[in-house]
């Protein structure tokens, strides 16, 4: 039971890191997203 539990908690945590989203002002916006001359990429603006 708590290997089981342990896998669960495991798995919330590094899937999060698996999708990098970018912040910007406040809010987050998933990756791919472009504002302008940048883009989020890698949870970071880079510009185009």
């Amino acid at each position: 039971m708590f290997k089981k539990k342990l896998l669960i908690v495991f798995i919330i945590v590094f899937s999060s890191a698996i999708y990098a989203d970018c912040e910007h002002r406040g809010r987050w916006y998933p990756e791919g997203t472009t504002m302008g001359p940048y883009v989020c990429i890698n949870g970071q603006w880079i510009r185009r």
